[in-house]
């Protein structure tokens, strides 16, 4: 009948309850203090991972072995394969005169049928820690395939951040650019009408100054010039050939009055060409920004 097997816990409080221990003079010696070693490889000596002095103080078994475990586990946690571990108990001696082996694999404490099948040197013992073995190897491959991917897909998340980022700036910037390339054609296609409609007003001051007094304060010329290029911007060959046609004016004029309509066409054209090379004053700093 396979021997049963005794938890830590179990075996703390057996060893704090233990009487069985005494003096020279017959009485008991309590337990006075735990600890817990690591085993080296070859078993010949042991690191002290925790210690605890019970005199002086109730302890609970329960506690202690969370305790020893938790300090086990977070020794080995970084060391894969098998880590095995003593707990002693001391009687008010400086040997200790009881202990308990529990061993971690993989960072973890093993316990029930785990130890025995560690500890048996048969063919079953060889079988479990063959797959003990590549449990193990496979659960490093998989860490390893995580990490990799992971990393993968946050630089990917990355990327895609800041591609967007930048997708946003330059889908900004042009639309920016645009606003105010508009904003350009505008003011200048104000500026232009502003321009000609001041000049007509003016070219027409002499004329109507010299029929509100009544005298030639203006030259004549002047006048008349300023009125034949007014009327020669709202008509065009089309309209004198009409008005030939219809007898208004004579055959023998046309030629003429085309020729003084294409001097004021090309007067004009002239004035627009300047005026396109001088950009209009901006209304606000930002606008004077060209994108």
């Amino acid at each position: 009948m396979p021997k049963k097997y005794m938890s830590l816990e179990s075996w703390i409080a057996e060893a704090m309850t233990d009487q069985e221990r005494q003096d020279a003079e017959g009485n008991v010696r309590p337990c006075s203090a735990l600890a817990v070693l690591c085993v080296t490889g070859n078993g010949s000596g042991g690191k002290e991972v925790d210690a605890i002095r019970l005199e002086g103080k109730t302890w609970d078994a329960s506690a202690l072995a969370k305790r020893f475990q938790r300090k086990m586990e977070s020794y080995c946690q970084d060391t894969p394969g098998i880590a095995q571990f003593v707990v002693q108990a001391f009687y008010r001696q400086q040997e200790p005169e009881a202990s308990h082996p529990v061993r971690c694999m993989d960072g973890e404490m093993s316990t029930g049928d785990q130890w025995t099948a560690l500890e048996a040197p048969t063919e079953k013992g060889v079988l479990a820690l063959m797959i003990r073995h590549t449990e193990h190897k496979d659960q490093i491959i998989m860490q390893m395939f995580r990490a990799t991917v992971g990393g993968w897909a946050q630089e990917r998340h990355q990327l895609q951040s800041e591609v967007n980022d930048a997708y946003g700036i330059v889908r900004e910037l042009m639309m920016k650019s645009a606003d105010n390339s508009h904003q350009y054609a505008m003011q200048q296609l104000a500026y232009q009408r502003t321009s000609e409609e001041r000049k007509q007003v003016f070219g027409m001051v002499p004329a109507m100054v010299n029929g509100l007094t009544g005298r030639e304060v203006f030259p004549q010329g002047v006048g008349d010039s300023a009125i034949i290029d007014t009327i020669a911007r709202r008509i065009g060959p089309d309209q004198v050939e009409m008005l030939v046609q219809l007898g208004i004016v004579p055959r023998e004029m046309q030629a003429p009055i085309l020729a003084r309509l294409a001097q004021t066409h090309e007067r004009d054209r002239e004035a627009r060409a300047e005026l396109a090379k001088i950009p209009p004053a901006a209304p606000t700093a930002a606008a004077e920004v060209t994108p």
